[in-house]
């Protein structure tokens, strides 16, 4: 590629930077779209992501025994839908 003027030593390294996060990327002509992608048909859902955070929580040794029995109730609650 030709530029109009040489780089100097901080854009070299920032255009370096950039061809390293740009590296692997494959460009196409097909249309952007959004993918939630714990689902299986892509679409957002609380249910979806309440059971990736009881998952992370699952990982956390030592909850108080008060905020375990909230979150173990929290998906049952009476709450209304919307």
């Amino acid at each position: 590629m030709i530029w109009r003027r040489s780089f100097f030593v901080l854009e070299s390294e920032l255009l370096h930077e950039c061809r390293g996060l740009l590296k692997g990327v494959v460009f196409t002509r097909e249309e952007d779209y959004w993918c939630w992608k714990p689902e299986d048909g892509g679409s957002f859902t609380v249910h979806s992501a309440y059971n990736i955070l009881e998952g992370v929580l699952d990982f956390v040794d030592g909850l108080p025994d008060n905020e375990e029995r909230v979150f173990g109730r929290l998906w049952k609650s009476l709450t209304p839908t919307r």
